[in-house]
């Protein structure tokens, strides 16, 4: 016998959930040393309860474990450790180990499955034959036969088939009685693993239906596919290692018209796991064992929804002490005052201390598809300051880093154990939900609804905003938006987010539409469609394999900036242009964090060229890049440019003429008149009031682009090419599916007459044409004003007779007397021996595609008068400040 011991060690009592205190206590590694058998048993040390203590053999009195698992489910392990703390030698004590029990799990093998392919057992053929229930929901349930007999192949969420259970049914669907249903039995030494009937069929985004039997969730699943339906078993067969399946989900369960029924563990074990459930008694006045199966094959299907307050709660008379004795029991913690203590126990004294200036509630296990997943707690102080932590799964429980996350919050304050922690979060996990993270605003590649900062809007035009946590529930799925949060709603991280938004608006797609065209004409529309093509961008991409950009070529201050940002309030605010001094990484990560939208890329210049030429190639291909994430797992990801690029400037990418043949090009020379500057105000001041209307209408035909988009795109570049025969017009094939695309979006969403569709093809056409003279003659344009600059160097070209340099307000204008330039040209070039000399008028045509359209919408004329050499002349005037060249510095 072990005598008195002087050194005795401070003992934290562990407790688990009493349902599992057994199981989980014999099956304990450690447990190795066998109770007392036949001697009086002490008193616990915690209940106080006299001869509850049940002592370990030959040990000392402190360990052992209370009799009352319910009540009080104290549990004392006498591990290695602590006995050598107290002096002990584990290895040589005289103790008999007794033979520990182990299975071997088994499954139904390959012979025994075999029964799923007799469907020809009166249940089956009664199904089939009254209710009219084809064999594929049979072998989708997995239930078969032999012989007369129904067997029910449990399968679980792996799909994994675990048992069979076989039944005996009449020829009226009732089980034959004289014979009781058995199960697949193990021989000794092994074990048949359980699950809940149907769970392989769980979709994840359904209310679950709970019922008793197989036979139930089987026929009820074919009249009632909106929910997803499970059985038991029995009335009292949902155990432990069933349940799991059923945690975040909201559950019904309907109940079988009978005391065992209304009155079961089933219910119990629900409210023991705080699960979220309903019972629904669809037949209260009945107490004959009448069942919902029962109730189908009567010819009648009940509404299956729950009442007022048919929620069942815990009792909630308990008193606060009661609580916390609860919790202390199932989890070795309570919380009070919004602060969470556990207790330390000592031979002489239990003593509560308290871990934490807070409580926690776990709001929602956010999936990201990684395996470090975040989860968004709701944090409250004890001083009542409340704040949102989202932290990934394995920062939660890493002790250091999951303090300095909270104290970075407000002086949220953690001082327990991980254990603990773990503890804390294993209780608040079985209210959690989960909720899939959207790391990208904009059309989801995985649902079908638009993002934007605010909340979502489905494909039938119903907008569901988000909630105070960033949380969007639809069709009983649930999503995450970190920028939609009101935590974050003055985070600058978020500030180019939260410009992504829906506002509801009156201004819709046709008022959108006749505004730009009085203001813009067709130009007006060539931009209202590349936006709607960028709505439904993923649509297009599938059936083109490429997306284009547009590319609007023109001056500064010729109002570039403010047609595109008519698009780009389409999508909410603005967001803000990409320029030449962003890195190629920060245009890689920005043009990746939306999904089919405008960004704009403005003032394309040669040094932006360098940066952005592999970005637009990747872009219009759909390629990705890798790069590291930054937020929601630490993985490298392939990142692919989803959005729709427009680009402005005076400047034509000619070092890759593969990036050139990739734009829908707009020539852009507006004719800004006090009408249109009206019009212009007018329609900001439209959407200022909101987007809402407008992006619904747009988005809303999404359906019609599924279904019509592809086949009306390939009609239409036969009818591109056609035209392009006809008028023996040399093109590309890009040339004719960009003009393609465009149409195909006008037609869809824009209809018109004839005439504006005809006036509409046109304009692209004769775009293409200027795209591809453009794309000719930038080599012979570059050469001209290399020789101009050669030429001033030796002093050939004189001032007031050959140019004239005119500093202005914001701008700096050359004119260059073409006349006299030009034979200056031809001279040099016959004096380096250049045989290809340009004629003088094709010259003066490629040049007009670099002059400065700003005297032309001053004062109506192309080519400016300007006095050379006393004589008034007719010149070519360019913006010297905004053009790529240098001449005459």
């Amino acid at each position: 016998m072990v005598t008195e011991l002087t050194n005795r060690p401070t003992l934290s009592y562990k407790q688990e959930p009493c349902s599992r205190n057994k199981t989980q206590y014999a099956n304990m590694k450690k447990h190795k040393y066998p109770y007392e058998i036949g001697k009086p048993k002490g008193k616990c040390p915690k209940c106080q309860h006299n001869k509850k203590w049940r002592y370990h053999k030959d040990l000392p009195r402190i360990f052992g474990k209370c009799d009352r698992e319910n009540e009080c489910g104290l549990i004392v392990y006498p591990t290695d450790e602590l006995l050598k703390e107290m002096g002990l030698d584990p290895n040589n004590l005289n103790i008999v180990v007794p033979e520990k029990k182990e299975y071997k799990l088994v499954y139904p093998n390959e012979n025994q499955l075999k029964c799923i392919d007799h469907l020809d057992t009166p249940f089956h053929k009664f199904c089939k034959e009254k209710l009219a229930i084809p064999d594929e929901h049979f072998k989708q349930w997995k239930i078969g036969g032999e012989g007369n007999l129904t067997k029910f192949i449990y399968t679980n969420i792996t799909g994994t088939p675990v048992n069979i259970v076989s039944f005996a049914y009449s020829n009226n669907c009732k089980r034959d009685k004289n014979k009781v249903p058995f199960s697949l039995k193990s021989k000794t030494g092994e074990k048949f693993s359980l699950c809940l009937f149907g769970e392989h069929l769980l979709s994840n985004n359904k209310i679950v239906c709970l019922v008793e039997s197989e036979k139930t969730a089987f026929i009820a699943s074919y009249f009632y596919p909106q929910f997803d339906w499970l059985a038991t078993g029995g009335a009292n067969k949902l155990t432990d290692e069933k349940i799991d399946v059923l945690f975040t989900t909201e559950i019904y369960y309907l109940n079988d018209a009978d005391k065992a029924g209304k009155e079961n563990s089933t219910i119990k074990k629900l409210l023991a796991y705080k699960q979220n459930f309903k019972v629904i008694d669809l037949f209260p006045d009945r107490n004959d064992g009448y069942d919902l199966a029962d109730a189908i094959i009567d010819g009648s299907l009940p509404e299956i929804k729950p009442i007022q307050d048919s929620t069942i709660k815990p009792e909630t008379n308990l008193s606060q002490k009661e609580i916390e004795t609860d919790d202390l029991e199932k989890y070795g913690f309570f919380e009070r005052n919004n602060q969470y203590y556990i207790q330390q126990s000592s031979m002489k004294s239990i003593k509560e201390h308290r871990i934490s200036n807070f409580k926690m509630e776990l709001l929602y296990a956010l999936q990201d598809g990684s395996d470090n997943v975040p989860h968004l707690f709701k944090l409250t102080k004890v001083d009542g300051l409340i704040s949102l932590l989202e932290i990934k799964s394995k920062d939660l429980f890493s002790q250091n880093v999951f303090a300095a996350n909270i104290l970075g919050l407000g002086g949220y304050n953690y001082n327990g154990l991980a254990y603990t922690l773990k503890n804390i979060v294993e209780k608040l996990y079985l209210t959690c939900k989960k909720a899939t993270y959207i790391s990208a605003l904009g059309q989801s590649t995985d649902n079908d609804f638009y993002t934007f900062y605010n909340g979502v809007l489905l494909d039938n035009g119903n907008y569901i905003p988000c909630n105070e946590y960033g949380i969007i529930e639809t069709q009983n799925s649930f999503f995450y938006l970190p920028s939609g949060t009101l935590q974050n709603a003055e985070n600058p991280a978020y500030t180019d987010d939260r410009k992504f938004k829906f506002i509801d608006g009156s201004i819709g797609l046709e008022y959108f539409a006749e505004k730009l065209y009085n203001i813009y004409g067709i130009d007006g529309l060539i931009g209202l469609c590349f936006t709607i093509a960028t709505i439904h961008r993923d649509i297009i991409f599938k059936e083109m394999n490429a997306f284009p950009f547009l590319f609007l070529y023109g001056p500064k201050g010729s109002g570039k900036s403010t047609f595109i940002n008519f698009f780009m309030s389409v999508f909410g605010d603005p967001l803000p242009e990409t320029t030449s001094t962003s890195t190629q990484k920060a245009i890689e990560r920005k043009f990746a964090q939306t999904n089919n939208n405008i960004q704009y890329i403005k003032e394309f210049s040669p040094a932006f060229e360098e940066i952005i030429r592999d970005i637009l190639k990747n872009a219009y291909d759909g390629v990705g890049y890798s790069r590291a994430q930054t937020s929601q797992n630490n993985r490298t990801n392939t990142a692919i440019v989803r959005t729709g690029l427009v680009i402005d400037g005076n400047y034509f990418p000619t070092t890759d003429d593969a990036l050139f043949s990739r734009l829908i090009f707009l020539t852009w020379n507006p004719k800004a008149t006090n009408e249109s500057k009206q019009q212009i105000q007018e329609l900001q001041d439209q959407l200022k009031k909101g987007n809402g209307q407008l992006f619904k209408e747009i988005y809303c035909i999404r359906s019609k682009y599924k279904s019509d988009f592809s086949n009306l795109y390939r009609d239409t570049i036969k009818e591109v090419k056609k035209i392009f025969l006809k008028r023996k017009i040399h093109h590309s094939e890009r040339e004719a599916s960009h003009i393609a695309m465009m149409m195909s979006v006008f037609k869809l969403s824009l209809g018109g007459n004839e005439k504006s569709y005809d006036l509409f093809l046109d304009t692209l056409i004769n775009n293409s044409l200027s795209q591809a003279q453009i794309t000719n003659s930038i080599d012979s344009v570059n050469k001209f004003f290399e020789a101009m600059e050669v030429l001033y160097t030796k002093g050939l070209l004189i001032e007031k007779t050959h140019y004239i340099r005119d500093p202005n307000v914001g701008f700096d204008f050359l004119f260059i007397n073409y006349n006299m330039c030009q034979e200056q040209y031809a001279k040099y070039l016959r004096d380096t021996g250049e045989r290809n000399i340009i004629s003088k008028a094709e010259l003066k045509q490629k040049l007009e595609f670099k002059t400065s359209s700003y005297y032309e919408y001053k004062d109506g004329v192309k080519y400016f008068q300007k006095k050379f050499a006393n004589n008034n002349q007719r010149c070519l005037v360019f913006d010297v400040s905004s053009d790529s060249f240098e001449l005459l510095p």
